[in-house]
């Protein structure tokens, strides 16, 4: 099954015509947010450490996972990217930011606590907070048009079982396997759009943590993939054994572009 794909150039002003609105409201609505935390004090982790972390350095022997774990009183990310630590931050997939390629290759590690419970946008806010303090980090918001594909709900609704409220969210693969638990449709568009090379936005509308497996298998036949079939073949993936589907458009997408950012991070 091909992905689908919108030629159209009337198709794809529409397109972008939709998504407009939607878009320029989440900026505005992350600028007006922005000019509060301003006016008000940013919040903060009460406890925190960043620190280098120079195993492998380079992605050269010894390099391993990046380990992210997190509880409604702390943060922990073990040899994690800082283009990583941004994308968690401000929620956004590894195309919407732009900076030194530095960002992609340097490993760190963050631990964070709070005194009490908060949500999950609380933390994203209060690593913000760490991450500008720590990296001397500045940043602004653009707008611009990519080619993407939209994630969206199958004819036949998703095959997806919802997690349970507080279970810890974690992926794990083997050989063409992955199993995801308490995972969002946010991430799974991230890690279908680093497999596929390509800007992935969720349009699902679907909100909620879910369990699902995802295999490769019964679609490689062990054969080696070129990226452009391989884009057929997730699509055909997800649609068979997610109940969601891939499709091709142009959309105004936010990105992040990074001004200034330190490659060390001051002492802790």
């Amino acid at each position: 099954m091909k992905t689908d794909i919108n030629e159209s150039g009337d198709a794809a002003n529409d397109d972008l015509r939709r998504v407009v609105p939607f878009v320029v409201g989440l900026v505005i609505a992350g600028l007006a947010s922005s000019a509060f935390g301003q006016a008000s004090t940013p919040p903060t982790f009460e406890v925190a450490s960043v620190k280098q972390n120079n195993v492998g350095i380079n992605e050269g022997p010894g390099r391993g996972p990046e380990n992210f774990n997190r509880t409604p009183t702390s943060l922990s990310m073990e040899n994690v990217r800082l283009s990583s630590a941004l994308k968690w931050a401000y929620q956004l997939q590894e195309f919407q930011i732009s900076g030194p390629p530095w960002l992609q290759s340097n490993r760190y590690d963050i631990l964070a606590r709070t005194e009490t419970p908060v949500s999950e946008g609380d933390l994203r806010r209060r690593l913000q907070s760490l991450l500008a303090d720590r990296f001397k980090l500045v940043s602004h918001h653009e707008i611009k048009v990519l080619p993407a594909f939209e994630l969206i709900a199958a004819k036949d609704g998703p095959k997806l079982e919802k997690a349970v409220a507080g279970d810890d969210s974690r992926i794990t693969a083997a050989g063409n396997t992955a199993t995801f638990l308490s995972t969002s449709i946010s991430e799974l568009a991230d890690r279908i759009s680093r497999t596929i090379g390509a800007p992935v936005v969720d349009m699902t509308g679907l909100k909620d943590r879910y369990n699902f497996t995802f295999d490769m298998s019964p679609y490689l036949h062990g054969e080696r993939v070129n990226p452009d079939d391989m884009r057929d073949i997730i699509s055909q993936a997800v649609q068979d054994q997610l109940g969601l589907r891939l499709v091709s458009k142009k959309l105004f997408l936010d990105v992040l572009i990074i001004d200034h950012v330190e490659r060390v991070p001051t002492a802790n």
